[in-house]
Order: structure tokens, then C-alpha cells, then sequence
């Protein structure tokens, strides 16, 4: 539906909806059932199988997908990658930023070469607002945080894995934030004795 502006060698590899505008320049990679509305993609873009595109705009040399959805004017620049069951929305991520698996991006300014772990929720919604999260340049953001926004990570900051954010984090910065492990002996029997 509308009107799809192709250039040539846009490469279309199965069955996929375009509803415009839509358009898609030189060796644009379409694998198949994609759904791609309102979206404008730049040379070299490769959309992997069974990934949603609504309203963004991805630079060139991204790889989006599979199973992406990218809505609500989000803006990619180039080398950007997006994998696996990623969401996200209103939000800028800078040149070869990535985010391969299994996290929700919203309302979110991310810098260039970040890497965004797999579980990584950008918590944005307070119950009545929501909130901004802005991420530097060489942001790691460690498998399983979450960042509790407003909130803002500065050059070169490094979340470990499992960390709950609720503050700012200066430049170079190492934030860890997990509960220590408490191992109980012989729990199977304690809790046998318990029950009778």
C-alpha cells in the first residue's frame, strides 16, 4: 500500500508488506515476512526475517532483526545492529551501537559504539510519565539491568551484569549492583521436615 521508492538492486528475498512511504535504497536486504511502514532505509540495510519497522529511519550497513521491532520515530545511524526479540522505540542510537538480543529500548538517546546486553530493560514509565534515558559514547550496559529513567550514563560507563540503576553514572565509570549469595545446606531436608 502507498507508495514504495525503490533504487535498484534492492533485494527482496520473500513474501514482506510495504506500506508507505516507504523507501529503501541500494542493496537494501529484505529477508522474508517483514513488515516495514512509513520507514526510509539506507544503502547496504539488512532486515532479517519477521521483523516489524514503523515509522524510523536506520542509516547504512545495519543489521535489523530477526524478529526486531523498531516503531514510533526511531532514528539508527549507520553500522547500527538490533537483533533478536529487541523493542524499541522513540530513541536515537549512535554509529555502530548494538543491542543483539532480547531487550526494550524507549525514549532513550544512545551514543556511538555501546553495546546494550541481552535482558537490558530501559525502565521509562513511572506509572504516570515517561522519562528520558541518555547514554554516552562506549556505554556497556551488562546482560539482565535494567535503567531506571530519568537517567544518564557518560562516556566510557560500564554496568555490570544484574545491576538495578537508579542514579547517574559519571565517565569511566564501573557500577555493580547485586545482592550477595545466600546458600543454604541441606535445604532439601529442612524443608522436608518442615512440611511434616
Amino acid at each position: 500500500h502507498g507508495v514504495a521508492q525503490c533504487e535498484p538492486y534492492v533485494h527482496i528475498e520473500g513474501p514482506c508488506i510495504l506500506e508507505g512511504p516507504v523507501e529503501l535504497a541500494a542493496d537494501v536486504s529484505i529477508k522474508p515476512y517483514g513488515y516495514i511502514i512509513d520507514t526510509k532505509l539506507e544503502k547496504n540495510t539488512v532486515v532479517e526475517p519477521f521483523s516489524c519497522l514503523k515509522n524510523i529511519f536506520a542509516g547504512h550497513d545495519c543489521v535489523l532483526g530477526p524478529f526486531l521491532k523498531a516503531t514510533e520515530k526511531t532514528l539508527l545511524q549507520s553500522f547500527v545492529n538490533l537483533g533478536s526479540f529487541v523493542e524499541i522505540k522513540r530513541s536515537t542510537l549512535g554509529i555502530k551501537t548494538k543491542a543483539k538480543h532480547l531487550s526494550y529500548i524507549a525514549d532513550a538517546t544512545i551514543g556511538s559504539y555501546c553495546n546494550i546486553g541481552a535482558f537490558v530493560v530501559f525502565c521509562n514509565y513511572d506509572g504516570q510519565r515517561k522519562h528520558q534515558s541518555i547514554l554516552g559514547d562506549s556505554v556497556f550496559v551488562g546482560s539482565s539491568s535494567q535503567l531506571i529513567a530519568p537517567i544518564t550514563l557518560h562516556d566510557n560507563a560500564y554496568i555490570g551484569a544484574g545491576t538495578t540503576l537508579t542514579k547517574n553514572v559519571t565517565a569511566g565509570s564501573l557500577i555493580t549492583r547485586r545482592a550477595s549469595i545466600k546458600i543454604v545446606e541441606n535445604w532439601r531436608e529442612i524443608k522436608r521436615c518442615a512440611e511434616s
